[in-house]
């Protein structure tokens, strides 16, 4: 069985996700300003569906909330679901620290030297030199130093068969507990676009067959 990964998209992608699955469509340095190397394109997951790494991160603690995907807004459609990924053999790992050195807002001094690089190109190429089979990363993972690891993969992953919605939702969830008690409507609307999401309903939102949230209502009554 092929190891897994978790690649966040927003709502409103997943009509085309159903139809083509991900593909490989983002540039992998896109971080860097005017990249000096072309290290070509990818689809880009993270090894936990809660990345803690990422979300409590020492050295780069404004990385998470920056994240394109994580950022929100009133609009439903836009709000990040979670994908389960069964990743291809030739999907690897890079700490995406490298990169992130090069955006850092709080000053060097701050952050390990390990991601303190005075060009563009010598931050790039520590980034692809840190690459790393993903089943080695796994199997290794407390004996690996990536600060930020993200998952790469550079060829298709085909929906159902090596794509599927995640029966976790963490984003949704803290997006929703900010709604209490009137999250309800929403975790209705949301099935009825995505039905893919029912058994998180279910599991997280005591979603029934009649729309009602009962452990949002619930908590919202105390």
């Amino acid at each position: 069985m092929s190891d897994v990964a978790y690649h966040y998209s927003r709502i409103v992608n997943h009509p085309r996700i159903r139809i083509k699955g991900l593909l490989p469509r983002t540039e992998i340095n896109p971080w860097a300003p005017d990249p000096p190397i072309n290290l070509g394109k990818g689809i880009f997951m993270f090894p936990d569906a809660y990345p803690e790494q990422w979300i409590n991160s020492t050295d780069f603690p404004w990385v998470w909330r920056l994240l394109p995907v994580v950022k929100t807004d009133l609009n439903e459609a836009q709000h990040a679901m979670l994908y389960e990924i069964q990743v291809a053999d030739s999907a690897f790992v890079l700490d995406a620290g490298h990169l992130a050195g090069l955006n850092i807002r709080l000053g060097h001094d701050e952050v390990s030297p390990t991601y303190q690089h005075r060009t563009a190109e010598e931050a790039i190429t520590a980034y692809w030199e840190s690459r790393v089979p993903y089943g080695e990363f796994i199997a290794h993972r407390r004996d690996m130093p990536h600060a930020l690891p993200e998952v790469v993969q550079q060829v298709p992953a085909v929906w159902e068969k090596e794509v599927t919605v995640c029966h976790q939702q963490p984003l949704l969830d803290a997006w929703l507990e900010r709604l209490l008690p009137d999250a309800g409507w929403i975790v209705d609307s949301l099935v009825q676009q995505v039905p893919e999401l029912r058994p998180w309903a279910q599991e997280f939102h005591g979603f029934t067959e009649g729309g009602m949230c009962s452990r949002i209502g619930r908590e919202g009554e105390k």
